[in-house]
């Protein structure tokens, strides 16, 4: 027979932790201080413990305890467009195409031109004049039969070749692309194609000991007003064995 137990009489031990005060009881209970409560007894955060049981985390893979560098953010390259805009050249893709803003330029003053650019060498000292500076008027190159064979051959004596005339500058630049034309200078109405053959000073890029205007005979007045010499296109043709296409 099973001898009974009086629960009553047992001496069981008080638990210490049922008398210890709970975090949090004077917020819950209104009981105690909240300066003399105790710690919290909370497990490791999810984030401490999976840095710690991560197979790939740095301190296993190289054996040390050094944290690996934080990458710092890359600030796109400043630029004058909007962000996002691809380009030839440059920092986070912003701007528009390089040639284009150059083509733009060049069609807004009208030219790698003849105002005076300084003549020096790399080291900043004077050189010389060229021998020879030859301009067409456009009335007068485009009454050849190639343009081209005609440009090129003249490289052949002239240091600097270039159009000028009464038009407007894009209808000459529109002619050097039609016939593919590589020109050192070019001048049209804007300023007027003596005004711009004035400009090739002493101190000109283009200045030569001989600069000369080929043109139709009514455009002597060009070479005239900028200190030119003038030769007839006819006269210039026959020397050079060119073919005129469309005599006067």
């Amino acid at each position: 027979m099973t001898d009974s137990i009086d629960l009553d009489e047992m001496d069981v031990g008080e638990d210490e932790d049922d008398e210890a005060a709970t975090y949090g009881d004077w917020l819950w209970q209104g009981e105690g201080d909240p300066e003399n409560e105790a710690d919290p007894v909370w497990g490791e955060t999810s984030s401490e413990a999976t840095t710690e049981a991560s197979p790939g985390s740095d301190a296993e893979d190289d054996g040390d305890d050094t944290e690996a560098p934080r990458r710092v953010p890359q600030v796109p390259g400043a630029t004058e467009g909007p962000v996002g805009v691809p380009e030839d050249r440059g920092g986070g893709g912003a701007g528009g195409s390089t040639s284009a803003a150059s083509e733009a330029e060049t069609e807004t003053d009208g030219t790698a031109s003849t105002d005076s650019t300084p003549r020096t060498t790399d080291h900043g000292e004077a050189t010389s004049a060229d021998d020879m500076t030859l301009a067409f008027t456009y009335q007068a190159i485009n009454r050849l039969e190639d343009p081209q064979f005609v440009v090129g051959d003249a490289r052949g004596w002239a240091d600097w070749i270039g159009i000028v005339g009464t038009v407007s500058t894009p209808a000459i630049r529109k002619f050097q692309r039609d016939e593919r034309i590589e020109l050192d200078f070019f001048g049209g109405s804007e300023t007027g194609p003596a005004e711009r053959l004035a400009d090739v000073t002493p101190d000109s890029m283009f200045y030569a000991e001989r600069m000369v205007v080929v043109g139709a005979e009514s455009e002597a007045w060009i070479a005239d007003e900028a200190g030119w010499e003038f030769v007839p296109l006819a006269t210039a043709a026959e020397k050079a064995d060119w073919t005129i296409e469309h005599p006067e």
